[in-house]
């Protein structure tokens, strides 16, 4: 191959890779906007105990087991919010705000998450059933809605203790996905409190 053949080889090359290279920050997504869940989690009317509690990883359907803030507009479909994500995948950041509905209860020893290795007496294993914005009309503001399946095991003789199931619905104030975060908000809110209150209360004396 002559030099003036390997230059203009080169130079083809070099022009492809450019025009691939804009064509892909061109079609490149924008990135979705991150939303905050941060539900109000205070003190809670329950006894206070004084053994140690795991919290271990929600499990969750592939549809909830991400960061995409889901919808459902009728009963045999579940569809995302477009350009919208929670700040973590959901289990792992509802995990934690359980972990915080505990320690700020102020009536508990000691809680943490199962991966940090607490000794613990006993372990909460969570089960995501529903966390959604659910659209009863479809023009019309949604209902953010919280569901979950509860086991408290005591560790040492792996026993289960107690079940529960938890749902809370709180309606959005508009149409929107500002709207849909805060009433996620209040609902998650809630779920924490009940799964509090019903937690301290399970065990046996």
């Amino acid at each position: 191959m002559t030099k003036i053949l390997r230059n203009l080889v080169s130079v083809l090359a070099l022009g492809l890779l450019c025009g691939c290279t804009a064509q892909s920050f061109i079609d490149e997504p924008a990135p979705p906007q991150i939303y905050l869940l941060r539900p109000r989690l205070g003190s809670v009317a329950a006894q206070k105990v004084s053994w140690a509690l795991a919290i271990s990883v929600p499990s969750a359907p592939l549809s909830l087991a991400s960061r995409r803030v889901a919808i459902q507009r009728s009963a045999d479909t579940l569809d995302f919010y477009a350009d919208a994500a929670w700040q973590d995948r959901t289990p792992g950041l509802l995990q934690r705000l359980v972990v915080e509905g505990f320690e700020n209860s102020g009536r508990i020893t000691s809680v943490a998450r199962t991966q940090s290795g607490l000794h613990a007496d006993y372990l909460l294993q969570l089960d995501l059933r529903r966390f959604e914005a659910n659209y009863p009309n479809p023009d019309g503001a949604p209902v953010a809605e919280v569901g979950m399946a509860a086991r408290l095991i005591r560790l040492s003789d792996r026993k289960v203790v107690a079940t529960t199931r938890i749902r809370t619905q709180v309606a959005a104030q508009a149409n929107s996905i500002a709207a849909a975060v805060s009433a996620f908000d209040l609902a998650t809110a809630q779920a924490i409190e009940k799964l509090v209150v019903w937690t301290l209360a399970a065990p046996q004396p």
